[in-house]
């Protein structure tokens, strides 16, 4: 087991990137406090995307199996498709059901459409969701390489992978308040690339989702980058700045 161990600190092996992704997170954590918001916020989109983005040009992941590549695009739209429609309705039915989305309590600038706003969120959530995938990806090849692999590794990995972005979301988090959502469009995409393994549709979804879930005044605000001399936007919106 500690001859497996050390194989994987190789640059060329998941183990090595899995880890290098927990000890930035860490780092993050750390610094944090002594951080701006403004650059909380870049540096959280650079460890989404970094280390997962050298981990495949490195060779060290597989894209594969983190639902870049020989992607069976009729089942996963057949099947994908239908998931995608019925979580966005459920979740539409809870928004639309929930005491925050008060339609009497907008103002006329929550109801303008901001197509910029839009367009970087999507970006956004992509970032997020590439990270996400890199970490199911990692878990699932990482437990074939064991000795002894479990019986059904892709299912154990998307899991394990679940639990390790929510231990990360509470290390890199800027504010609570959107802890619920993102708890939610983690669940929905892990089910989404269990049946699929197709990043691109987890995208999708993650970027729909975001919409249908993140308040109104978040959602459609003013981005924060903005007025901070043109750095990375926020999901916090206007009155989550200190």
């Amino acid at each position: 087991m500690l001859a497996w161990f050390l194989a994987q600190l190789h640059f060329q092996t998941p183990g090595l990137w899995l880890l290098l992704s927990l000890l930035s997170g860490m780092l993050l954590f750390a610094v944090r406090p002594y951080l701006s918001v403004a650059w909380r916020l870049n540096l959280i989109l650079l460890y989404w995307l970094l280390i997962p983005y050298l981990g495949l040009i490195l060779g060290g992941l597989s894209p594969r199996l983190m639902g870049f590549t020989d992607i069976d695009w009729q089942a996963s739209l057949s099947l994908g498709a239908g998931l995608i429609v019925g979580i966005l309705a459920t979740l539409a039915a809870v928004r639309l059901t929930s005491t925050g989305d008060n339609a009497a309590e907008r103002t006329p600038e929550d109801t303008m459409i901001r197509p910029r706003r839009h367009l970087i969120e999507f970006f956004k959530n992509g970032a997020e969701e590439f990270h996400w995938c890199f970490l199911r990806g990692a878990c699932w090849e990482l437990l074939l390489a064991l000795p002894t692999p479990p019986e059904f590794p892709g299912y154990v990995a998307i899991w394990v992978a679940g639990a390790l972005a929510l231990g990360e979301r509470l290390l890199t988090q800027v504010t609570g308040r959107l802890w619920l959502p993102k708890l939610i469009l983690l669940l929905a995409t892990t089910v989404l690339f269990f049946y699929t393994r197709n990043f691109w549709l987890c995208w999708l979804l993650h970027a729909l989702a975001w919409l249908v879930l993140a308040p109104t005044s978040l959602a459609q605000s003013e981005p924060a980058w903005s007025k901070t001399g043109g750095s990375l936007p926020s999901f916090t919106g206007k009155n989550q700045r200190q």
